[in-house]
């Protein structure tokens, strides 16, 4: 935000390239905030999904397992 801030604060004082700067330096923050929230976001999936794949091997596994009372 304050990169925005300065950026105002350029443009009135007719500085182009300190604008400039500004305008890029405001981009780069936001593309690195929406990049850093999918790695989250990803990270997140992966850990759930491999949750989800341990759940269904142990429930097999349970399925699996012949029932003791069966055999007598």
């Amino acid at each position: 935000m304050d990169h925005v801030k300065s950026a105002l604060q350029f443009a009135s004082d007719s500085n182009a390239l300190e604008f400039k700067n500004s305008i890029l330096a405001a981009l780069q923050d936001k593309v690195q905030d929406a990049l850093h929230l999918k790695k989250m976001e990803m990270g997140a999936n992966v850990f759930a999904e491999k949750e989800l794949e341990d759940e269904s091997s142990e429930q097999d596994q349970i399925d699996n397992e012949e029932n003791v009372d069966e055999n007598l």
